[in-house]
């Protein structure tokens, strides 16, 4: 009987959820591919996580990234997680990453639910992330576009 309850155990993170980031948290450890299929992951330098779960978010997003290239990105501390686990696999494949591939920075891909399933979301908007230190400091939730160019603007000024 022992044997079976500590099986249960040992099962017990990976059936349940992660739990929600919060403030104060310290910044996930993601590490993901981007749409180049290269590694990539969350660091300690990073002060912004622009998280999409939607096609509208991340339209948003791509919007408000629009002039920005890898090199720009990584500078500020910004980094972009994409949330694709509900995308169907043949619309994956032979539409949205071919798509992606054209972006000239990393979008890092989550591609199964669990890979970003503990940062909060809302539909339709872009969940911003704010971190100092290797540690979160804020979390929104942002469906104005001026609003995102604003973060992204003060992201850049802290360079």
């Amino acid at each position: 009987m022992k044997p079976i309850i500590l099986f249960a155990l040992l099962l017990l993170p990976a059936i349940l959820p992660a739990a929600p980031l919060s403030v104060g948290d310290p910044l996930p450890a993601l590490s993901l591919v981007d749409q180049h299929d290269k590694p990539q992951s969350i660091s300690p330098e990073t002060r912004l996580i622009l998280f999409s779960a939607s096609r509208d978010a991340a339209s948003l997003i791509e919007d408000a990234l629009a002039g920005q290239t890898g090199d720009s990105l990584a500078a500020a501390g910004i980094v972009y997680v994409a949330d694709i686990d509900g995308m169907p696999p043949v619309v994956s494949k032979l539409v949205a990453l071919p798509q992606m591939r054209k972006l000239p920075y990393p979008m890092l891909l989550g591609h199964e639910a669990e890979d970003t399933a503990m940062i909060p979301r809302e539909r339709g908007k872009v969940t911003l992330i704010e971190a100092e230190g290797g540690t979160v400091t804020a979390i929104r939730e942002i469906d104005d576009p001026a609003i995102l160019k604003q973060a992204l603007t003060a992201a850049h000024d802290q360079e």
